[in-house]
């Protein structure tokens, strides 16, 4: 033992071979009695602690509060708002390969798994039956959601003509983006102030369109609606209506509120069975009545949007300076030089008057810069291409062969969202098979030539890809997803439950979506969005059962007879696993 060793032993033991408080060994008391005596203080605050602690575990629990839950009207004061669920719901009567191929398309993108409106029904012989059925569905859907979901997101599609390109995250960021501007504009339209008490504001944004058709030009869905935002000329010098800035709506693609949608589609079922009872005058000798109008295919949702922009343009009058009035300067921004009809000013004053809120007025926007969904009705092959982001160079040539001059190119790089979003190929297992290095700047993108913008959604409803059998295949296997499809598949089968997207409202300039920083004074606080429904590898074709085989439509019953189009890599037909 060294030196210092020693002299601490030495110490310790008081210099002469006793213990420290003076007694000998011999004398020291041993047991509980000698620990006692000798610890009494250390015995004496271990009693009092324990006693505390005891004390306190047997103390009553108090009742969980919003605040005790980091909740408080509806705010979690650490993480924001409430968790929020995300809808799929795909309009489908029957089984087809192309809504096979959105099936596949929105599984191994992320999107929740569906929600079929009207499966199987097919009672619906004309396209008045079609579209009411169709109301019907998304309506009785709705109304299956208490007020505990009014904050849910809502995606309703067309089934047999669309295919996601995109992740949810880019689009869910997108959606907010453009209700952001939208509200800013609606704003500066309506000098700030309330209609009734409430701010009027976009809840939800159809895809657009360049036509207003079989609507005419003297109704509210064609001369009332908004001018686009797209920039004057954005199409070339030559505009004109097959290269117009779309500004109609288009009902394929749609994505709102619970809220917001269950009060639309509450209309629509309304306005729609009213105009079905309803008898017209004879004209010239024949009696013609609404429903055989109505068959000829005029669409109810672009008529109520017409209605809203009418409702909005009383508020306007109602809210605008003399000033305003006098130069028109309110009432004709965003409408270009429509002259509004008085007596559909008359009808909707009237409408809005019969309602509990007085307000005619369902949140409805257009998708002006197709970021949520590019239509081939509005964008014909011609404006679109599939590009690499990564090769400049060629993107350069295709604008270029598009005659649109250097100074005016707008596809140059990848957008900022999607180059933020989950790489395409990466999955929540390790597939050593999967290019998981691939950027989304490494696959082919369907993009809008003209506006530098990729969208999140393809439809193929128009131009010359419709009922081309031959494009359509071709397109589908340019679609990033398609080479490893199955791997895909198999890897979100077996991925967990994760929120889809978690996103905040985001604000831009016109040209398209960006962050803004938590400092800015329109920031909100970012919500989770989660899956609507737990179980995957199919779809639902009736409300409830959520977690349960009620309702349920296996893959493999549905897209069996397709395997070969869809997957095109000689492996046979793609089964649900029974222990998904």
């Amino acid at each position: 033992m060294n030196g210092h060793l020693r002299e601490a032993s030495y110490r310790l033991l008081g210099g002469d071979g006793k213990a420290s408080n003076g007694r000998t060994d011999e004398e020291t008391t041993t047991g509980l009695k000698g620990l006692i005596s000798s610890q009494w203080r250390i015995v004496l605050a271990f009693l009092l602690t324990t006693f505390a602690a005891l004390y306190y575990v047997t103390l009553p629990l108090p009742a969980p509060s919003d605040e005790v839950l980091g909740y408080a009207n509806g705010t979690s004061h650490a993480t924001g708002p409430r968790p929020a669920e995300f809808h799929l719901l795909i309009s489908a009567p029957n089984a087809e390969v192309e809504s096979c191929k959105l099936l596949a398309s929105a599984a191994v993108a992320g999107y929740p798994t569906p929600f079929f409106i009207n499966w199987n029904i097919d009672d619906a012989s004309t396209a008045v039956a079609a579209e009411l059925a169709k109301i019907r569905g998304v309506s009785d859907y709705l109304d299956s959601l208490d007020s505990t979901h009014d904050d849910d997101l809502i995606l309703l599609i067309d089934g047999q003509d669309i295919w996601m390109q995109l992740r949810p995250q880019v689009i869910i960021d997108r959606f907010l983006a453009i209700n952001a501007r939208a509200d800013a504009r609606l704003a500066n339209e309506l000098n700030g102030k309330n209609t009734h008490g409430k701010r009027i504001r976009q809840e939800i944004v159809f895809a657009s369109r360049r036509s207003c058709a079989p609507w005419s030009a003297e109704d509210p869905a064609c001369y009332a609606v908004p001018e686009s935002t797209l920039a004057p000329g954005i199409f070339g010098p030559e505009e004109d209506a097959k290269r117009s800035r779309p500004k109609y709506l288009h009902d394929g693609v749609v994505m709102g509120t619970a809220r917001a949608m269950r009060k639309l589609f509450t209309e629509a079922v309304a306005e729609a069975e009213a105009k079905l009872k309803k008898q017209y005058p004879p004209q010239e000798g024949t009696s013609v009545t609404e429903r055989e109008i109505y068959d000829e295919r005029k669409p109810i949702l672009p008529y109520i949007f017409g209605e809203q922009e009418l409702f909005r343009e009383l508020v306007r009058r109602h809210s605008a300076s003399y000033d305003d009035h006098f130069l028109g300067s309110k009432l004709l921004e965003h409408r270009g030089t429509s002259k509004w009809n008085e007596s559909h000013l008359s009808a909707v004053s009237a409408k809005a008057a019969a309602r509990s809120d007085h307000i005619f007025d369902f949140g409805i926007g257009i998708d002006y810069n197709s970021e949520l969904s590019l239509s081939l009705q509005s964008a014909s092959t011609a404006e679109t291409a599939w590009l690499l982001m990564n090769d400049t160079a060629s993107l350069a040539a295709v604008q270029d062969a598009h005659g649109i001059p250097r100074e005016k190119h707008r596809t140059r790089e990848l957008q900022v969202d999607i180059a933020k979003s989950l790489p395409p190929f990466w999955t929540f297992s390790y597939e050593p098979s999967l290019p998981r290095w691939r950027g989304w700047d490494e696959v082919d993108l369907l993009t809008n030539v003209f506006t530098g913008i990729t969208p999140g959604i393809i439809q193929l409803n128009g131009g010359n890809v419709e009922n081309n059998k031959d494009l359509r295949h071709q397109w589908w296997n340019l679609l990033w997803s398609h080479s490893h499809l199955r791997v895909l598949f198999d890897a979100f089968i077996y991925a967990p439950i994760l929120p889809v997207a978690v996103s905040g409202t985001l604000v831009s300039s016109q040209e398209g979506p960006e962050d803004i920083s938590a400092s800015s004074s329109q920031f909100k606080a970012i919500r989770e969005f989660w899956p609507s429904e737990i179980w995957k590898g199919g779809a639902r074709d009736g409300p409830g059962g959520i977690g349960t085989g009620e309702n349920w439509i296996r893959w493999d019953e549905v897209c069996r007879e397709f395997h070969e189009e869809i997957f095109d890599d000689g492996k046979g037909w793609w089964a649900l696993p029974e222990n998904h």
